[in-house]
């Protein structure tokens, strides 16, 4: 597997139908995101395998299984919360991390079993632009291999999707939504 590097930059919006992961020198990932945006594949800059992750159709249990370039499982995402402001992680290779991050935002920060901060990710622009998800991640090195970050910060985003669409509904339905 491939430490990633200490700052990743995610970008929004898709080229070429995929994320572009880059770093200070270049792409280092991309992300594909399926139709129905429960399944994702991770490849490195050359087009190899690094990661694939799926939840199931209706996103319930609101469990994500990521495995790695063999088919192994490689990290088990589970969100947690009504307002799904955190996300528990268990890290095949051993260790548990929790994603946590503010209703109504995008940024997040994730912990290991220690309460040490193994990761940040900022988003790059506001929440009301139409770029919202790119972010600015920064990790405390060699901590994670670069499938584990991608994964993580992708799912981070893909239940931030689900939280805005849910509060949508919401207040289309005569609900309000948090200002």
């Amino acid at each position: 597997m491939t430490r990633a590097p200490a700052v990743l930059r995610f970008s929004d919006p898709r080229r070429h139908g995929v994320h572009e992961v880059t770093d200070a020198y270049g792409v280092v990932a991309r992300i594909a995101v399926g139709r129905t945006g429960n399944r994702f594949t991770v490849t490195d800059a050359q087009g190899a395998l690094l990661c694939a992750g799926r939840t199931s159709r209706w996103r319930l249990p609101r469990r994500w299984d990521v495995t790695g370039p063999d088919g192994s499982p490689l990290l088990t995402a589970r969100v947690r919360g009504i307002a799904r402001t955190s996300v528990e992680v268990h890290l095949r290779r051993g260790g548990r991390l929790l994603v946590r991050g503010r209703a109504w935002r995008r940024d997040l920060r994730v912990t290991d079993e220690h309460g040490e901060v193994v990761l940040t990710a900022v988003p790059r622009a506001p929440a009301w632009s139409l770029r919202r998800h790119g972010h600015a991640v920064q990790q405390a090195p060699g901590r994670l291999e670069l499938a584990e970050v991608v994964a993580l910060v992708h799912i981070w985003g893909r239940t931030r999707e689900e939280e805005s669409a849910t509060a949508a509904v919401g207040a289309l339905a005569g609900g309000s939504a948090p200002g």
